[in-house]
């Protein structure tokens, strides 16, 4: 049996909105509006170049709200630049070289691996692109 509470939400729901239907709570949105992000993505189109935080400023945004716009309803997303080193002709050969001195080194002394010091890893791929994040 409903409780007099439940029967007295439903009585309001259906006065106030022809439905007896629990009312939808939530914030409405007062900062993600479509006039601010027409604005964001015309200070974007503007000045692609510049910093969030300087669109923020401009927009009278906060840099959250700002970059919330960017990536859910812009769907733009940040990048980093790549450093890039071109593979020349030699470097195969250097790498072959330098793994066979490891090995041997490593054949000679078990040890040598307890003294080798290895900080942040970093990615290299054949196509010359370098992760710089843990440069």
């Amino acid at each position: 049996m409903p409780s007099a509470h439940a029967i007295k939400t439903w009585v309001n729901n259906f006065e106030e909105t022809g439905s007896t239907v629990k009312k939808k709570g939530g914030s409405v949105k007062t900062v993600c509006t479509p006039q601010n992000i027409d604005a964001v993505r015309a200070s974007f189109e503007q000045s692609p170049r510049r910093s969030a935080v300087r669109h923020s400023k401009k927009e009278g945004l906060s840099e959250s709200i700002v970059r919330r716009i960017l990536h859910l309803d812009l769907h733009f997303h940040p990048y980093k630049i790549q450093v890039v080193r071109k593979l020349e002709e030699g470097d195969a050969a250097k790498r072959l070289v330098f793994s066979q001195q490891m090995l041997d080194l490593i054949n000679r002394n078990k040890e040598v691996l307890n003294n080798l010091i290895m900080s942040d890893e970093a990615h290299f791929r054949l196509t010359g692109l370098v992760n710089k994040q843990n440069c």
